[in-house]
């Protein structure tokens, strides 16, 4: 595995900040996983766009945003027709270090974190915001990818959460996380 620095603003202390930010990751991978199952009646948009237009994702055919009301702390939740995809997006903490350390802690704390846990890979990909790490696991019967992604000074993490055997779907929740930006 190649060393990659990942491309968002480096803390000034040590590895705090990367265990703060495997800590936001595996919560947030847990609670995104609350917002899979329940429906939404919001129409689809083509283009949804974040709080105060901090960003803007392309939600495809069939995809539905949540209600402010449905957030519970997530900044966006778009969910596919049938519910077996989701994509939440939410405040994140900035990474630091090389790709191999930040895999490397991830995975400790998200196999002691969930039952069934198993890690797929970690690299980094581009999004219309620029550079994001990403990191796939599985997780019971859901495949998980995590991408934590920086706009105009802020980061964000970004759960798709799709159904296991849900091939169109999953190529659509990564449609939707490349079409982050600002």
């Amino acid at each position: 595995m190649s060393t990659i620095t990942i491309t968002l603003p480096r803390p000034r202390i040590g590895r705090l900040p990367l265990v703060g930010a495997a800590c936001a990751l595996a919560g947030a991978a847990a609670a995104a996983g609350t917002f899979m199952l329940s429906s939404s009646s919001t129409p689809a948009a083509h283009v949804y766009t974040g709080p105060s237009h901090a960003f803007t994702l392309t939600v495809p055919h069939g995809w539905t945003a949540a209600s402010q009301h449905e957030l519970a702390g997530a900044l966006a939740v778009v969910r596919s027709r049938d519910g077996r995809a989701a994509v939440v997006v939410s405040p994140g903490v900035p990474l630091s270090g090389d790709m191999r350390s930040a895999t490397k802690q991830i995975t400790a704390l998200l196999r002691r974190r969930f039952a069934g846990f198993r890690a797929l890979g970690a690299r980094e990909i581009s999004t219309r915001a620029g550079a994001a790490y990403l990191y796939s696991f599985v997780r019971g019967s859901v495949v998980q990818s995590v991408a934590v992604v920086g706009v105009a000074g802020r980061t964000y993490l970004l759960n798709a959460i799709v159904a296991s055997g849900a091939a169109e779907l999953a190529r659509e929740a990564g449609a939707i996380v490349g079409s982050f930006g600002g």
